[in-house]
């Protein structure tokens, strides 16, 4: 059993992040990225490339750096699960 809900929980709001991301930088242009990786891929591969691999890019490093901490991994994932989840409604409702 594990992680597995951790885990669930972070895939599903790295995808309404990354479906949130892409809907805005399709709206507003890849300059709106505040992440300079994220903004670097997607002016290196376009948006309809750029920010899936990105996203797939940013949730591996997630997996691996909770995987190196095991005794934390259940916090690790949880902890990005959120901030995701705050970024997809960020994404969506403008906050910041």
């Amino acid at each position: 059993m594990g992680r597995r809900v951790e885990l669930v929980l972070l895939v599903i709001a790295a995808g309404l992040d990354l479906f949130t991301t892409l809907w805005n930088i399709r709206a507003y242009g890849p300059s709106i990225e505040v992440h300079p990786v994220q903004r670097f891929v997607v002016h290196s591969l376009g948006v309809e490339a750029g920010v899936p691999i990105a996203k797939l890019i940013q949730v591996g490093f997630v997996i691996v750096v909770s995987a190196w901490w095991t005794p934390w991994c259940r916090w690790v994932l949880m902890v990005c699960a959120v901030l995701y989840a705050l970024a997809a409604a960020n994404n969506y409702w403008h906050w910041l």
